[in-house]
């Protein structure tokens, strides 16, 4: 059965002058619809009605008076009219009769809008994001360790319930220029290529999976095979690891327990670290970082006590100093300390077009490089056993897209005789979605 709309229009507002308390907020305003004139006989009544959202027009804000109705629209119309608390005893009546005429309707869009509800909230249980990426680097170290390449990551995740959420992270790393692979220094100081690293780096399959719990309080853990990591800048660990980091609220600071296991073993031994991190804000302008750890290993010379220490402060307006140092005991050449400062002016917001940022740091790293041998390279920008500036600048030329464009000159092989020079530029655009 198909009705006139502009009849039934005319029955909801007999219906409402008859329910709603206040007649006299039918008072001329915006126009609600823009095929009503304003010298249409409802034009005031309709306004209302869209105002008190018991009439909806279209998308593209007409109402279409001429347009036949069907009865589930009419069924919403009397649905929406029966939630206004102000309404007569007449009135109720009126509705109430409409109501009954139209209650298998009313019961059937009421089925469909719980199953939209569900199937949202389904929905937003899964969720991907990351960012694409297109990097060029001229470095005087030659193919070895070249990151020209495109990068992109993916991190997706399933909401278990509203503790627990399951995740994990995917590479796929295309360098673009012959010889340009993943290297480490060995034993004997000597640059070599790293095929675990390449297996690793260029892979199209997910590498990292873990679960998240979080707590009302601000606690939380997790648990699996993740990228983790320890220090303002990540260079006490800032690797993938195995195994399980939590976080302990404690009225502003934070503490981090931790057991980590290496999972590249190619350069070193397999070893665990087990620990504890003390992070966060101690004043209204200064953070601290420190951590102790020990390391077990299937080398025992890679055995040791290690620590970290830093803080962070605004020394002025838009002016971050950060400074840390550590020192790492599973070092059996002694020149296990590194350390390194970094001035950061600004930074880059995603959402605002035309942030930007600039740093410039210095750092000076031991012969084994974080806790696991594997401090944050940046991307292949450190190395341990050196001494390195790096001055760049991050621009936001478009929501979502960030350019960074970075220089690194310094010395590397400090411990050792055959010192060389390193001098790298970096240029690289993310998109992020």
């Amino acid at each position: 059965m198909k009705l006139n709309r502009k009849a039934i229009v005319a029955a909801a507002i007999i219906a409402s002058a008859a329910s709603f308390s206040a007649p006299s907020a039918f008072a001329a305003g915006a126009d609600s619809f823009s095929d009503v004139p304003k010298d249409h006989w409802a034009y005031e009544a309709l306004d209302y009605l869209a105002k008190e959202g018991v009439v909806d027009g279209y998308t593209d804000g007409t109402f279409e008076g001429n347009r036949t109705m069907s009865r589930y629209e009419m069924a919403a119309i009397v649905y929406k009219a029966c939630q206004n608390e102000n309404i007569s005893i007449g009135g109720r009546a009126v509705l109430d009769k409409l109501r009954a005429e139209y209650d298998a309707e009313i019961k059937q869009l009421n089925t469909r809008v719980d199953k939209v509800e569900k199937d949202v909230e389904d929905i937003k249980k899964f969720g991907v994001h990351g960012f694409f990426r297109a990097q060029y680097d001229v470095d005087n170290n030659g193919g070895v360790n070249n990151n020209k390449r495109f990068l992109m990551e993916l991190q997706g995740f399933y909401k278990v319930n509203d503790n627990w959420t399951a995740r994990y992270q995917q590479e796929y790393n295309a360098r673009y220029t012959d010889d340009s692979r993943s290297a480490y220094v060995d034993d004997n100081g000597k640059v070599v290529a790293d095929p675990a690293a390449d297996a690793i780096g260029s892979s199209n399959g997910v590498q990292r999976l873990w679960v998240e719990g979080t707590a009302d309080n601000g606690n939380w853990v997790n648990i699996g095979r993740a990228w983790r990591g320890l220090g303002f800048q990540n260079q006490f660990i800032g690797t993938q690891t195995d195994g399980i980091q939590a976080g302990i609220n404690l009225g502003g600071l934070q503490a981090s327990p931790f057991v980590l296991r290496n999972t590249n073993t190619t350069r070193t031994k397999s070893a665990t670290a087990y620990g504890l991190q003390i992070q966060g804000p101690v004043g209204h302008n200064f953070d601290i970082t420190a951590a102790v750890a020990g390391v077990r290993s299937e080398n025992k010379d890679n055995e040791g006590t290690s620590y970290n220490v830093g803080f962070a402060t605004n020394v002025a307006k838009n002016l971050r100093l950060i400074a840390e140092y550590q020192r790492i005991g599973n070092d059996s050449n002694k020149n296990g300390a590194s350390w390194e400062a970094r001035v950061n002016y600004k930074g880059t917001d995603l959402q605002d077009k035309g942030s930007f940022g600039m740093f410039a740091r210095y750092l000076k790293t031991g012969e084994v490089r974080g806790l696991l041998d594997s401090g944050d390279d940046e991307w292949g920008s450190l190395d341990r056993n050196s001494r390195m500036w790096i001055l760049g600048a991050s621009y936001v030329p478009a929501k979502n897209i960030e350019w960074t464009t970075l220089v690194e000159f310094g010395k590397r092989g400090i411990h050792s005789a055959d010192t060389t020079t390193r001098n790298m530029f970096r240029t690289q655009v993310d998109f992020h979605f």
